[in-house]
């Protein structure tokens, strides 16, 4: 009898890391969905981590139990090690590639100045300013209640190490604004049509050294939420390409 429950228990198990390999790679491709048309099944790749951490422990288990079983979950993270490097992209430190662009995408959520002793910097400027990114993407980038609540002008630091400013307004008076730092020259900004009450796509185009690069920055935000969002990039001819939310005319 003993044996007999053993047996199923063993093969319960194995169907269990079985099925937790395919939620795993289902999950971690799920970026290939399209957001608009199935946003359910888009949202599902933020569980992504809990069944990495569910087919880790399935590695731990076999271990302490029935060591010959290890290859099955070693087989379901070496079949999903584009997910995996996806959403854990750690790389050993190396030189970078000469002509390297770093860009950085960040929600400030307002600059957050209410908490600010007085007197001291703000530390998100500081952290964009230490970052010596060449180009920012920032949200929520209102810098009216930062002049407010503490007299600094966000804008007027960042012009400080950034020669080539630009910002987007959905709305005047609220935080609904994007804002592009560059250290090299904006040519042109032209906004992607597409029905959203809470999103809009900016394409900048800029002038890098006489060479042609496209990066690409999708930034989504619900109504009411804050969060940072990451920029992936590409090699192109041409352009440098920054999907960004809100609304207004290139200055002249």
């Amino acid at each position: 009898m003993f044996r007999k429950i053993k047996k199923v228990s063993f093969w319960l198990l194995v169907a269990a890391n079985i099925l937790a390999i395919l939620l795993m790679a289902a999950i971690g491709n799920v970026d290939h969905v399209h957001p608009v048309a199935h946003p359910l099944w888009a949202n599902l790749g933020l569980g992504f981590p809990v069944i990495l951490a569910v087919n880790a422990g399935f590695l731990v288990l076999w271990i302490c139990i029935r060591f010959r079983m290890v290859w099955l979950p070693l087989l379901g993270l070496l079949l999903c090690y584009v997910p995996i490097r996806k959403y854990i992209p750690f790389n050993p430190t190396k030189e970078l590639p000469h002509g390297t662009i770093k860009v950085l995408s960040y929600n400030v959520y307002l600059f957050a100045p209410w908490d600010l002793p007085e007197g001291s910097s703000n530390p998100i400027i500081d952290y964009i300013i230490q970052s010596k990114a060449d180009i920012v993407c920032l949200q929520e980038a209102n810098a009216g209640e930062s002049k407010a609540a503490t007299d600094i002008d966000p804008i007027a630091e960042l012009a400080k190490h950034y020669e080539h400013i630009d910002t987007v307004h959905k709305q005047s008076g609220r935080g609904d604004v994007l804002m592009v730092l560059s250290r090299y020259p904006i040519l042109r900004r032209e906004i992607i049509p597409y029905e959203s009450d809470g999103n809009i796509s900016v394409a900048y185009t800029l002038n890098i050294r006489a060479r042609k690069r496209c990066w690409s920055t999708t930034i989504s935000r619900a109504t009411g939420s804050t969060k940072k969002t990451r920029t992936a990039s590409s090699r192109s001819s041409g352009i440098l390409s920054i999907r960004l939310r809100p609304n207004a005319s290139l200055p002249t």
